[in-house]
């Protein structure tokens, strides 16, 4: 087949309703799971989905969870949920059904590749929030962000170029790459800035720096392929971004989890950085000190913005005394 039957969108929050809604007028057959109020929500009057130029409703297909959607291994699998809800989020589906991954971070898809989904990763860069149930901020103007799209970790599967296009005619710029890992890992870099941007309204760029140097040196030592984020962002170039309704988005996903009182995916994202440290034998001592602050964040019911950007340099020196 050179095309799914359709797309199910498991996790339809800020990423997964955007997309989907967006490649439903692209006149892709989408259906969005989403629970509670904002699936209701989403359910009873369409997304309302938020740009710099303006709004507008979309009724796009939802149901409340995956088991309603039975996705079939000739539909496509989106799955946009925080990356530690993903086992959790494909119980029930079929591992032969193929699962493309629009979340942060690798270990989702390689859990996905694992359990023995055919998997395609995806380098997402976008901005985008929920702010309420069924209302969605996109921050990008033309376009409103790019996608990097391929079998995992590599190699070529028809879908990867179908949905690229698909991704392309609702708006936005994609490619099919045929070795998206090395472009996942970089988008990762950019990641590693979360959990900063969500306790600093000043983030230092010293520490989010430092913390990416980490990485690097951990993927050098165990050879692992990587581009680096000035490649990633010379290839997709530019994407302009402008203040919805009036407001403009600080900080990132992991912000946005910390004001809602969510978990974080923090772990997630740095704990596979720690790990090939220790088998390697190279210093991450600066991701190791931001995943502490983030369950410390998240256990003492922190908000947003917290800490001065000289209180968390300091919190990061005492880890690597």
């Amino acid at each position: 087949m050179q095309a799914p039957e359709r797309v199910v969108v498991i996790g339809a929050g800020a990423i997964g309703a955007s997309v989907g809604a967006l490649l439903y007028e692209a006149e892709v057959d989408v259906v969005l799971v989403a629970r509670g109020e904002h699936g209701r929500a989403i359910g009873n009057d369409g997304l309302d989905l938020r740009r710099p130029d303006g709004g507008r409703r979309i009724r796009v297909p939802v149901v409340g969870t995956a088991q309603d959607a039975a996705p079939t291994p000739a539909d496509l699998v989106i799955l946009a949920t925080m990356g530690q809800h993903t086992l959790e989020a494909v119980d029930g589906v079929d591992p032969s059904v193929p699962v493309a991954s629009f979340q942060n971070g690798l270990v989702p898809v390689q859990q996905l590749a694992a359990r023995g989904h055919p998997t395609l990763g995806a380098m997402m860069y976008f901005s985008v929030e929920r702010r309420d149930p069924g209302r969605v901020a996109l921050f990008g103007t033309q376009p409103p962000g790019a996608f990097l799209v391929g079998a995992w970790p590599s190699g070529v599967h028809p879908w990867a170029s179908w949905l690229a296009k698909r991704l392309v005619a609702g708006g936005f710029r994609a490619e099919a790459e045929a070795d998206v890992a090395p472009w996942m890992r970089a988008k990762l870099l950019l990641n590693l800035g979360g959990i900063v941007a969500a306790v600093c309204d000043d983030p230092p760029k010293d520490v989010i720096d430092a913390a990416r140097r980490e990485a690097v040196a951990v993927w050098l030592a165990e050879q692992v392929r990587y581009a680096d984020t000035a490649q990633l962002l010379d290839r997709i170039g530019p994407i302009a971004t402008a203040p919805v309704d009036g407001v403009a988005r600080i900080g990132g996903s992991t912000r946005g989890a910390l004001a809602r009182g969510e978990p974080l995916e923090t772990a997630l994202l740095h704990g596979p950085i720690l790990e090939a440290g220790l088998r390697t034998g190279v210093p991450t001592p600066v991701n190791r000190a931001l995943v502490r602050l983030a369950g410390e964040a998240v256990s003492e019911g922190r908000s947003p913005g917290y800490l001065t950007a000289d209180a968390l340099r300091s919190r990061i020196a005492s880890e690597r005394a």
